[in-house]
């Protein structure tokens, strides 16, 4: 991962890799998307269609499950632009998946 040089509180990194996009709430929206940039705070996707500002937002990746709340959406290059606030972050889910079925098997 590549460090960007910006006057930021946090390091910002390089993301790259395509995430499903999730829009939390009554009915549940999905979108494909890219990870642009992140850091430990927050991320900057790259999805089709603009997300509400405010809009409680799961993203998934891999293993990894990010929660968060949309702070922008602009649009951008090929779409829009979505700055995400992060709340909680979630990595190895299949490993968990794992260990919660041995729990329960155990019982």
């Amino acid at each position: 991962m590549k460090p960007l040089t910006e006057s930021r509180r946090e390091e910002r990194f390089e993301g790259g890799c395509p995430v499903q996009v999730s829009i939390l709430g009554e009915a549940e929206t999905k979108l494909a998307g890219q990870l642009s940039d992140f850091s430990a705070g927050g991320l900057r996707l790259l999805v089709e269609r603009p997300v509400p500002e405010g809009a409680a937002v799961k993203v998934e990746f891999g293993e990894t499950l990010l929660l968060g709340e949309v702070s922008y959406c602009r649009p951008a290059e090929g779409g829009y632009a979505v700055g995400l606030e992060l709340e909680h972050s979630l990595a190895c889910t299949e490993e968990l998946v794992r260990l919660a079925r041995e729990l329960n098997n155990s019982r």
